[in-house]
């Protein structure tokens, strides 16, 4: 009698602690997800908080624009001029546009086109006209430019050697007849190793006047 009232404590037990294993291992479970979801939404918020950070911190942009004879006609303004205008009457920030000490042919796209030709196969630096901007007190950089044989003007590459850009959030736009981006990305990353570059914007030169929707949302993209 005694020896089945034995057994029957250590299986009582036995069911008991296994029902106790159970219910600790449900609540730790629970508890574990939870964490993890925490650790997860905290991760979003921080990358959230990051990026509008960056997006919402002093702001110029830089810009070069060739206005007059063009692939889809004559400018009187440039299409990339077009383009900064919409940006800076979003987000309200200083602008610099860089302009050439030597002018462009404005007349005749076949001499422009030459004079691009030579630069490009010169590896040229472009005299800019002017003080070049001092970007000392910006977070956030707007760099905007025509393609020209799928990549930078050379007079954008005197700017880049001349501009240190490291340590800032570089916003890209450009205006194109074909190319997209050509380079251009490739050619940022490699003069500025330590910058930050966000998603940029591009539009083909024949599409800018209708574009400003397009540059908003972008810019309600990136946080402005």
């Amino acid at each position: 009698m005694k020896h089945t009232t034995r057994i029957k404590l250590v299986g009582i037990l036995a069911t008991f602690l296994i029902v106790l294993g159970v219910v600790l291992g449900i609540v730790y479970s629970k508890s574990n997800l939870q964490n993890k979801k925490s650790t997860s939404n905290q991760a979003i918020e921080e990358t959230s908080s990051k990026l509008t950070k960056k997006a919402s911190g002093t702001t110029l942009i830089i810009y070069f624009s060739h206005s007059g004879a063009n692939y889809e006609g004559y400018r009187k303004v440039g299409n990339t001029q077009v383009i900064a205008n919409y940006i800076k009457s979003k987000t309200n920030a200083d602008i610099y546009r860089v302009i050439p000490a030597k002018a462009y042919p404005n007349k005749s796209l076949s001499k422009l086109e030459d004079i691009a030709t030579e630069e490009k196969d010169n590896n040229a630096r472009p005299s800019i006209k002017g003080t070049l901007p001092n970007v000392d007190n910006y977070e956030n950089i707007f760099i905007g430019s025509p393609i020209w044989y799928s990549e930078y003007p050379m007079i954008m590459r005197t700017l880049f050697d001349k501009v240190d850009l490291n340590n800032k959030t570089i916003i890209p736009f450009v205006t194109d007849g074909g190319s997209g981006f050509g380079s251009t990305q490739e050619i940022l990353r490699d003069q500025y190793p330590k910058a930050t570059i966000l998603k940029g914007f591009q539009v083909q030169g024949a599409d800018v006047q209708d574009a400003q929707n397009d540059v908003n949302q972008w810019l309600t993209n990136l946080g402005y």
